[in-house]
């Protein structure tokens, strides 16, 4: 026998997902898309020069022709707590929407 939905019933599931898509859309509103493509290779660049300050860093060379007051040093630093903080956040809103649907199943 099919289930009788209420008028305006809205599944818990569904209801977790759009809360934590949201999170993420306003997080990432504050960045054009063309620029959150780039973050992961940001990040290899940055660990990559942590490791060896001589490795090839193409992507934050270029960065830095245009902040002539900023180290390398300075920039990989602030890609890796901008990485972090992204983490978290994201972490926060991963774990929340997994929470509410665990408790669902």
């Amino acid at each position: 026998m099919p289930k009788i939905i209420p008028s305006g019933y809205i599944d818990p599931k569904d209801a977790a997902v759009h809360t934590y898509n949201s999170a993420l859309s306003t997080l990432e509103a504050a960045y054009p898309q063309k620029e959150r493509d780039t973050w992961p290779q940001q990040v290899t660049e940055a660990r990559a020069y942590i490791a060896d300050n001589m490795a090839a860093t193409p992507l934050i060379d270029a960065m830095l022709t245009t902040k002539p007051n900023t180290t390398k040093a300075e920039l990989v630093g602030k890609i890796m707590t901008n990485y972090t903080n992204y983490s978290a956040l994201v972490g926060a809103a991963l774990g929340q929407m997994q929470t509410t649907l665990d408790g669902l199943a």
